[in-house]
């Protein structure tokens, strides 16, 4: 599986725990995810990966990810083609 595949099977692991993870404590910080778990976690983004970029290489299939709930932007496509 290359890197792109991990990163996408990682991800929705981590959307699928975040309903859970948004009721903890770390609510509003930045994680490492991987391996369908939480490997740390951040202040701020760039201190996550920093710090998944040492201790698991950039190609292991990490989601950088900051607990929140997910917005969703309703657009209308006809504007897009304009």
């Amino acid at each position: 599986m290359d890197v792109n595949e991990r990163v996408s099977v990682e991800s929705d692991r981590f959307y699928a725990a975040l309903p859970r993870l948004l009721d903890s404590p770390l609510r509003g910080r930045w994680v490492i995810f991987l391996n369908g778990l939480v490997q740390g976690d951040y202040g701020d983004e760039d201190a996550a990966l920093d710090d998944a970029s040492r201790r698991f290489g950039r190609d292991a299939g990490f989601v950088i990810a900051r607990i929140e709930p997910q917005r969703v932007i309703w657009n209308t496509a006809p504007w897009l083609f304009e």
